[in-house]
């Protein structure tokens, strides 16, 4: 009776757990990519386990996406990103081709190719990853 009991509250739990899933995918197309401009804030999570501040600011409505890309609350790496990051906290920059792909996400390219690549979910939130100074990771950002 104590083993049924215990199965059925993992069940419940499990089931509780589904419903904090994440809003489903928007397909990004020319039709809608202006949801694309503006201010969008958020996590960025290094694959070592480090995790600093985002901010993405998409300054047009159309493709190409131009804007700007601020890191903040950077570790003190000692050299994990070659030349770039250095000792600094933190990190901005510009970016000028950000285009939508065939798949309906959003994708930006930088120097030394660093890239992100983002899925619109819901109408607010930017989930993907990226590849910056020779680590990778995650971002979540949600529109401010």
């Amino acid at each position: 009776m104590k083993k049924i009991i215990g199965l059925g509250v993992v069940v419940l739990i499990l089931a509780g757990a589904g419903c904090a899933t994440l809003p489903p995918k928007t397909m990004l197309t020319k039709a809608n990519q202006g949801i694309l401009q503006g201010k969008w804030e958020g996590g960025l999570t290094f694959a070592q386990g480090q995790m600093c501040n985002m901010v993405l600011e998409i300054a047009n409505n159309a493709a190409p996406f131009k804007g700007n890309i601020t890191l903040s609350n950077l570790s003190q790496a000692g050299g994990r990103f070659p030349g770039n990051f250095a000792d600094a906290t933190t990190y901005a920059g510009p970016f000028e081709n950000g285009m939508l792909t065939d798949k309906g996400d959003f994708i930006i390219s930088g120097q030394a190719g660093n890239f992100g690549e983002f899925q619109l979910l819901g109408q607010d939130k930017l989930s993907g990853w990226f590849y910056l100074w020779g680590t990778r990771g995650t971002i979540s950002l949600t529109k401010k």
